[in-house]
């Protein structure tokens, strides 16, 4: 009980602190993105005096060219030995990365993240290992929304792996 209630009162605390805001913006930004740039107050006093409502989106066009540049310049991901290490065992990560890559269609999960990240200005993976298919698992990574993710409010750096929570409601 005093472990559920930790992990309560640490979920309620990061919720608050913040989350709200960040949702908040965020759905203003996809709205900016779609092209709903105009707010209700503002509908309404144009429409009163008989003027239109006119949105000429340039946010649209310029995300999805940023977007395009990072499908075509996607990494290339080679294994390397390093010191003593040998070639052969690089190639066979190599192969082992591709394969776990095509499984889960990384391409776009990363194009996905790439996407939220920049519309929303978060974009999530989460790397698994799933035991659904055999005993000896398999690697699943997928995208999460952005929204649904709530991160430590007393972060000070980008890395996650120096944060001392992170919450996934569902």
């Amino acid at each position: 009980l005093t472990l559920a209630k930790s992990q309560w009162n640490a979920y309620t605390r990061a919720r608050d602190s913040g989350h709200e805001e960040y949702v908040h913006l965020a759905k203003k930004c996809d709205m900016y993105y779609r092209g709903d740039q105009w707010d209700e107050f503002d509908m309404q006093q144009l429409d009163d005096q008989g003027r239109p409502a006119l949105t000429i989106n340039t946010i649209l066009p310029t995300v999805n060219t940023v977007i395009g540049e990072q499908s075509t310049r996607r990494a290339d991901i080679r294994f390397k030995p390093r010191g003593s290490g040998m070639q052969e065992t690089a190639d066979i990560l190599t192969k082992v990365f591709m394969q776990i890559s095509d499984n889960n269609k990384l391409e776009w999960v990363e194009s996905q993240v790439f996407t939220d990240g920049l519309i929303q200005d978060r974009g999530w993976f989460d790397v698994r290992i799933d035991f659904s298919d055999h005993i000896q698992g398999e690697v699943r990574i997928t995208s999460k929304d952005p929204l649904d993710i709530i991160i430590d409010p007393d972060a000070k750096e980008y890395d996650p792996k120096t944060w001392n929570e992170i919450f996934e409601p569902k």
